[in-house]
């Protein structure tokens, strides 16, 4: 079913008003998984510069999806539109960092040039996104980056490193790359069960799988590059 873009019904709890509060529900939900796998990687991973962008992707994206329950969905009607753009700042950020960790994670196989072209590439990438993002205040901005930073660098390193190593986190980390196409599928279709679990609902669902996968993938890669941790 398809929905129009004022989806869900407030809520009331007491004297407190709680917009898209199922939304803002699922979103938790997502937060909540990203601060499991921080706090599981730091029990079950040996540290290194991978590794750390990928806890710093799941950091982001749980204080992206925090900001946004609250800030983007619950009480945005006591604020300005503008004040989505913390959370979707965050969300920028967050693919950025997994782009670097795939990007480190397949540096040891890359020619220097390709290496050092892929990581000027990874900053300046966001750079510009995140100009066209404060001058356009539009999400589309956000997806934008994020088509090009996961389907074309991050699934691109994870393939070669997969293709050359048979590396096991490299076929996690694709499968967070195809599940986040499901979640943004239902999104542009609009298709919702009802009012009250719509396709927000479920893309939000769809990708606490996501950060589950990373978590998985950060625990069984392999680190193929012996050097001083650094960021």
């Amino acid at each position: 079913m398809i929905f129009p873009l004022t989806i869900q019904p407030d809520i009331w709890l007491g004297q407190i008003r709680i917009s898209e509060p199922i939304i803002a529900l699922t979103g938790l939900m997502i937060g909540a998984v990203c601060l499991y796998a921080v706090r599981r990687i730091a029990r079950t991973t040996v540290d290194s510069r991978v590794v750390r962008f990928i806890r710093a992707f799941l950091l982001l994206m749980m204080f992206s999806t925090l900001t946004g329950a609250f800030i983007g969905h619950a009480f945005l009607y006591a604020l300005d539109f503008a004040w989505k753009l913390p959370s979707w700042m965050l969300s920028l950020a967050s693919v950025a960092a997994l782009e670097r960790a795939a990007i480190l994670h397949a540096r040891p196989m890359l020619r220097p040039f390709w290496s050092r072209f892929f990581l000027w590439w990874n900053t300046l990438n966001f750079v510009v996104f995140a100009v066209i993002l404060f001058q356009t205040l539009n999400f589309h901005v956000v997806e934008a980056h994020a088509v090009v930073s996961l389907l074309l660098v991050t699934g691109g390193m994870e393939l070669f490193v997969w293709i050359k190593k048979r590396d096991r986190g490299s076929l996690f980390l694709l499968a967070n790359i195809g599940i986040a196409v499901v979640a943004v599928s239902f999104h542009l279709l609009h298709f919702s069960f009802c009012r009250w679990f719509t396709y927000f609902d479920i893309g939000h669902i769809v990708l606490c799988f996501g950060m589950w996968t990373v978590m998985r993938g950060a625990e069984t890669l392999k680190i193929y590059e012996r050097e001083q941790l650094m960021l």
